[in-house]
């Protein structure tokens, strides 16, 4: 059942809203069931995530944003979804999530429920597996570059220069301690070993191993 009593201010605010999102989507107002999946709620950042389900209409994933106020790019990134979602709405590759309700003006949305876990996660399962590991790469970079093309069409020519330029900054920020993190040489020689063998490699794997590097070090 609904959460009968919100306590904070962001509880409230995905309380009030919901009525307004079922009315857009087109969902009955009685009988969901509610459980929490994920909440943050911090000075400059606050949002909140359910489970939704209706025993004659399934599961859904209900979020809300109450910090920032950023309608704008909260509606950006609906409708990435909803792109992403129609490029691959014939795929048996990838199960995605359907976007089926957006509420600008309370920052909310509604998208069917996918089960699945982190990307981190399938790669962790695939460590001692390379080929599965850029098989996961490749998909991941299918759904992003659907996630943020312009148009289903457009052709966008890949610009190794530009992550060259970040991974080196990247290398000498960790070197230097103004950035912190886990695995620190790990981090470092799986970059440099990216950097130092770019012109021998084809640009397509490439991309991949820096992608590769950053995925590894972050598991």
């Amino acid at each position: 059942m609904w959460l009968e009593d919100p306590i904070t201010k962001l509880e409230r605010a995905a309380h009030a809203a919901w009525p307004g999102v079922l009315e857009e989507a087109q969902l009955p107002m009685v009988g969901w069931s509610y459980v929490l999946l994920s909440k943050r709620e911090e000075t400059d950042r606050a949002r909140i995530s359910y489970l939704v389900e209706h025993p004659n209409h399934g599961l859904f994933k209900y979020r809300l944003q109450l910090r920032p106020r950023a309608q704008a790019t909260f509606a950006a990134h609906y409708l990435r979804l909803e792109k992403a979602s129609r490029a691959f709405q014939r795929s048996e590759r990838l199960s995605l999530i359907k976007p089926m309700c957006l509420d600008i003006a309370n920052q909310a949305s509604l998208t069917t429920y996918a089960e699945g876990l982190p990307f981190s996660e399938y790669m962790r399962d695939a460590a001692e597996d390379n080929a599965r590991q850029l098989e996961l790469l490749q998909l991941a970079g299918e759904w992003l570059d659907a996630y943020h093309r312009t148009k289903v069409s457009e052709t966008r020519i890949f610009q190794p220069k530009h992550a060259v330029n970040y991974y080196h900054d990247l290398v000498e920020k960790i070197q230097s301690g103004d950035l912190k993190v886990a695995a620190k040489p790990l981090f470092c020689k799986g970059l440099n070993g990216c950097l130092n063998s770019q012109t021998n490699i084809p640009i397509n794997k490439l991309y991949l191993r820096f992608n590769m590097a950053i995925f590894i070090c972050a598991i």
